[in-house]
């Protein structure tokens, strides 16, 4: 069933109506923190007070276990798909949000959880600060009281310097990547490592960590449990939401201005329209196939295997589809939507740059590995 037309019910379904409220706030926002490119905390205010942040948090404190209970998937979906269309920086934010809360909640002990969801119940948000930073990984160093000191730098950290709290990786003294959980408020913050020409309002620095204090608490999980699959590469589906809703809005305000400008008659922007509309189209089929793959129970590491590859290929789709859509959509709407004052100039760069994500030959590497292990015909193994 299709994510956005199920049925909607209780809690979830009054979440997205506070957001749908709020969207020509969100809307007016967006093009506010893109201009100031800063942190953009009165979006992030809006999105507090409505309760999103705290939709992460389990039932039992007052939230709706969203990125981590299956049975709200489509929620998750949904709300990252409309936050998208409206303010894609602050989308990026709360997805960012999203897969730090459920992976500390899922590898932190019982006094750890209480903590994270104390620190989340009173407003906090989250990232994920993980990018590598040119000059080495980030250590995680024992000092002689019992706590720890970081050193070392870490690139692309969404929310930097306005969030005190983030998931951030380092190895330790055996060589182990673990997860941290510090104050980051102390850290370093590179306020001009960020030349990219959109998302300038997700607040995306490098940090320097050195000489930050760790506490024990503040370590979660034993292992590389970062990496573990399928949730590692499986959570790729959530960010695929959000820059389909930027997609989508594209769509939206494209057929608008056809509509505005009298050229719904002429058959070469049809054409354009129709197929920026499949490919979208084609963009939520594969988005919801990745995240029903991905939050199914795995029951064996062929299971997990096939999920990842499958996500893998979501990747892939979804760039090609979402860069279908802009391209047609620049055409119909020509000249104008390179304009700073034309609503879809800012989509356009945010949705350009978001779409950059790590790694994309690697992706691709997964996915044709994947068909060669495989010893069916594909036409037994497509989806």
């Amino acid at each position: 069933m299709n994510a956005r037309h199920s049925p909607e019910v209780g809690l979830p379904a009054l979440l997205l109506q506070r957001l749908r409220s709020a969207s020509a706030d969100l809307r007016v926002l967006a093009a506010i923190d893109d201009q100031e490119g800063v942190f953009p905390n009165e979006a992030m205010a809006l999105l507090t007070d409505m309760g999103l942040g705290r939709s992460v948090l389990p039932r039992e404190h007052g939230g709706l276990g969203l990125g981590w209970e299956r049975n709200v998937t489509g929620t998750l979906m949904d709300a990252l798909r409309l936050l998208g269309a409206l303010h894609l920086a602050a989308a990026r934010l709360f997805e960012g949000h999203v897969n730090a809360f459920q992976l500390l909640w899922r590898h932190g002990d019982a006094r750890q959880q209480q903590t994270l969801c104390r620190y989340v119940k009173e407003g906090g948000w989250l990232g994920v600060w993980n990018a590598p930073h040119a000059s080495g990984p980030c250590k995680l160093i024992a000092d002689a009281s019992g706590s720890y000191r970081l050193l070392g730098r870490k690139s692309y950290a969404s929310g930097a310097g306005s969030m005190t709290r983030a998931l951030v990786t380092a190895f330790d003294d055996t060589g182990t990547l673990r997860m941290l959980w510090p104050d980051t408020s102390a850290a370093v913050v590179a306020w001009d490592s960020w030349p990219a020409e959109g998302m300038r309002a997700s607040a995306t620095y490098g940090v320097d960590f050195t000489g930050l204090r760790v506490m024990p608490e503040e370590i979660f999980g034993r292992d590389d449990v970062y990496h573990r699959e399928p949730a590692f590469s499986g959570g790729a589906w959530r960010f695929l939401a959000a820059q389909l809703g930027a997609g989508e809005a594209l769509f939206d305000l494209t057929r608008e201005d056809l509509r505005h400008t009298g050229r719904t008659g002429d058959p070469h922007q049809r054409s354009r329209l129709a197929r920026a509309g499949i490919a979208l189209c084609t963009a939520v089929a594969w988005i919801e196939s990745a995240a029903w793959r991905a939050e199914s129970v795995h029951h064996s590491q062929a299971a997990i295997e096939a999920t990842v590859a499958h996500v893998a290929m979501a990747r892939a789709c979804v760039d090609a589809s979402l860069q279908e859509v802009m391209q047609l959509c620049q055409r119909c709407v020509g000249l104008r939507s390179q304009l700073r004052d034309h609503p879809m100039e800012r989509v356009l760069r945010d949705l350009r740059t978001y779409l950059h994500q790590p790694g994309p030959d690697a992706v691709l590497d997964r996915v044709a590995q994947a068909w060669l292990d495989e010893p069916f015909p594909i036409r037994d193994t497509l989806l």
